[in-house]
């Protein structure tokens, strides 16, 4: 399995219309808004169960391909805890990074008994140095992710609206018809993440360049595959890996994009693609200044969009050309 040896910066844009990209349960379930910019945003979290929830759904759940954070349930349908899961990997944190993939791209934490400690720390010293080195890496109850994501956030503001919804099912009483409730959705949202991946961490991670190429499939696929009622609609829209050459990177480069409002529309009356452009063009000149310092480009746009992107050169590969991004073929 090739390495990560460089430095890359990932842009992703997806779009939501009626529905709620990231509910906050602290606020009734509500579209995530900032109050004072009107700017809708969504977590790193999000984002990543989205990937996760893919990557264990289509790829067999056997190392190096597990997904370690998952809704895991025991016969009687409870949910297995963060320790109980640690049992199938032995307890071994050194296991779980080797297994799971979702560990090496996103990191996580988890408690280890004191005493499960010490029995491989006193074991490990009968072993070899290469062999206690691994041992001491158990003894870290935390994993810094390889990929970094920043929270995301739409490139204008965004209107929300709450409907009211009639429950028809009569009382258990036999009494009434039903009840009420709401649901509080956006009209529309083009939603923006920015992301990184680290070559030193990676190499401490042991993250491959097959590690990355599931990523990216599973960031455009796995937004394509949200079909709760929430969550239907999610419509991946731009796909983009910028690889440098080693010791550089461009850094910020989702800020570059903007959007230009068709036919005189307000932020809050976008509706849909069709009412706005993207504008790359300080994208495409930040790329171009820095051609000689950039490996290659991967990237994925949906064809409703009406984008071209040429950076003089430098390699650009589209992924959909690629035969393991598609959806079918890394099962």
């Amino acid at each position: 399995m090739s390495e990560i040896k460089n430095r890359s910066e990932i842009i992703f844009l997806y779009d939501v219309k009626d529905n709620n990209p990231n509910g906050d349960p602290l606020n009734e379930n509500k579209p995530r808004i900032d109050e004072e910019t009107k700017i809708n945003y969504v977590t790193d979290v999000r984002l990543k169960r989205t990937i996760r929830d893919f990557m264990a759904k289509f790829h067999k759940q056997t190392s190096p391909n597990n997904v370690f954070m998952l809704s895991d349930r025991t016969e009687d349908n409870k949910v297995r805890s963060k320790e109980e899961r640690m049992q199938d990997f032995d307890n071994s944190i050194s296991k779980v990074l080797n297994d799971c993939i979702d560990i090496r791209l996103f990191g996580g934490t988890f408690a280890i008994k004191r005493e499960d400690k010490k029995s491989k720390n006193a074991k490990a010293n009968e072993e070899n140095s290469e062999e206690n080195a691994e041992a001491k890496s158990d003894d870290s109850n935390a994993i810094t992710g390889a990929v970094q994501f920043r929270t995301g956030r739409s490139l204008h503001r965004v209107s929300d609206r709450e409907d009211q919804l009639a429950v028809t099912m009569q009382h258990s009483s036999g009494k009434g018809a039903g009840t009420f409730g709401f649901d509080q959705k956006l009209n529309y949202s083009l939603i923006r993440f920015y992301g990184v991946i680290n070559e030193n961490t990676a190499a401490h991670n042991k993250l491959s360049e097959e590690d990355v190429q599931k990523l990216l499939q599973a960031t455009w696929w796995g937004t394509k595959e949200l079909n709760t009622r929430s969550k239907i609609g999610h419509t991946p829209r731009l796909l983009m890996k910028i690889d440098y050459k080693p010791g550089f990177y461009i850094g910020d480069l989702d800020s570059k994009i903007k959007m230009d409002n068709l036919e005189g529309l307000q932020d809050e009356q976008l509706r849909s693609i069709d009412d706005y452009k993207l504008n790359m063009s300080k994208l495409e000149q930040a790329l171009a200044k820095h051609k000689d310092k950039i490996e290659r480009i991967y990237y994925e746009f949906d064809e409703d969009m009406e984008l071209s992107l040429n950076v003089e050169c430098v390699q650009m590969i589209k992924l959909s050309e690629k035969p393991w991004f598609n959806v079918y073929s890394m099962v």
